[in-house]
């Protein structure tokens, strides 16, 4: 294929591999037939009727070690790499009792190097937008918002993607008149000084101080940020040594994994058993024995459904510039721009809390992992 607006070919090609194991060397060697050693990129999607690693299924007997190993060998041979997924990580799933239940992850993208680099670089183009604290400042900020926020059509994650992107340029521009504007004021500033003093001198000297202050506040706010940024990009000398690197990790079922996708895998698997609820049994005869100590009136309390005014007290509550969500806004712009925004804001979350929305389109979240000892080979060493 050949994408014309930036005058790029690459490669896709759909696959489907036999569901039957006496035919699946066939299958990988079909792979290997379609390889080229260039430099085009390269995507690969589709059924491959195999896992790459046992964490890959759920429930059932375990999948053959060796032939899983064909698997990968396969993929290496030809240079693809899993791509990972997003949302569902089984895709494929039989069984309806939970006893006789088996999921697995059957179906997959993989891709060259030239396909990721190059899509991770979009990627990066693309989400390389942080809010900046110092915007708040700007006399311009709220109308900006306004502005785009009336003009935007779309659900509500839909308008903020296209604010973001609205406000990327908006606070690209000013950044550009940022340096300019402070070293205008200095040296306005120093002239003003100098100069005799009469009712009109002091008046401009009082207004150019005050606006070389907002202009120094803006840059106070842009450090204390970036400061924050880069202690949790960066921490101290020692977590950036060799030693508390992730190098691979051991699955519960004692296979272990180097590469990335199977790193992440194992770390996928190990929170979703650990936020799973097992198999309930009757737990009534113990239930029995417990002296009620809520009321009827604190149960019909905590049992009724949010409210916008619930809403809007937690966003008020929390931390100005701490822990901005995957969008990159902080409660820092939803505070100032409640306003603007605050009905929608409230509305998207009522659906979502009281049960009225699937919570897939912003189940996302970041995890820390703090170490417990060097050199850790199982999520358990977290």
């Amino acid at each position: 294929m050949e994408d014309s607006e930036v005058n790029v070919k690459w490669r896709f090609t759909g696959f489907y591999g036999t569901p039957y194991t006496q035919d699946r060397e066939e299958s990988w060697a079909t792979l290997k037939n379609l390889y080229h050693a260039n430099d085009i990129p390269w995507i690969v999607a589709g059924d491959f009727n195999k896992i790459m690693y046992g964490f890959e299924k759920n429930g059932g007997l375990p999948r053959d070690e060796n032939r899983m190993e064909a698997f990968r060998k396969a993929l290496e041979d030809c240079q693809l790499y899993d791509m990972g997924f997003s949302k569902r990580w089984f895709t494929w799933e039989r069984g309806n009792l939970l006893e006789t239940n088996i999921q697995e992850r059957l179906d997959r993208g993989v891709a060259n190097t030239t396909w990721i680099h190059k899509k991770e670089a979009e990627r990066r183009k693309e989400n390389c937008f942080k809010f900046e604290a110092w915007s708040i400042l700007e006399d311009s900020f709220e109308d900006e918002v306004k502005r785009l926020w009336d003009m935007i059509e779309g659900d509500f994650l839909q308008k903020m993607d296209l604010l973001r992107k609205g406000l990327q340029k908006w606070a690209r521009q000013l950044l550009k008149n940022r340096k300019w504007r402070k070293k205008d004021l200095i040296e306005r500033l120093s002239v003003l000084t100098e100069a005799e003093r009469d009712d009109s001198n002091l008046a401009k000297l009082i207004d150019t101080k005050i606006q070389l202050n907002f202009e120094i506040e803006k840059e106070e706010y842009f450090w204390e940020q970036r400061a924050c940024l880069n202690w949790l990009k960066l921490g101290d000398r020692n977590t950036r040594q060799r030693h508390n690197r992730i190098e691979k990790l051991q699955n519960e079922n004692g296979g272990e994994a180097e590469d990335l996708v199977g790193l992440e895998g194992i770390a996928w698997t190990y929170f979703q058993n650990l936020f799973t609820a097992g198999v309930l049994t009757n737990m009534e005869y113990l239930l029995s024995e417990i002296n009620r100590c809520i009321s009827e009136e604190d149960n019909r309390m905590l049992i009724a459904s949010y409210t916008g005014e619930e809403i809007r007290e937690a966003l008020f509550q929390m931390g100005s510039t701490k822990a901005p969500g995957e969008d990159s806004f902080p409660a820092l712009f939803y505070q100032r721009c409640w306003p603007i925004v605050g009905k929608e804001v409230v509305d998207f979350c009522l659906h979502l809390l009281n049960g009225d929305m699937e919570v897939c389109p912003i189940n996302l979240t970041r995890i820390v992992l703090i170490l417990k000892v060097t050199n850790p080979t199982n999520m358990t060493h977290f």
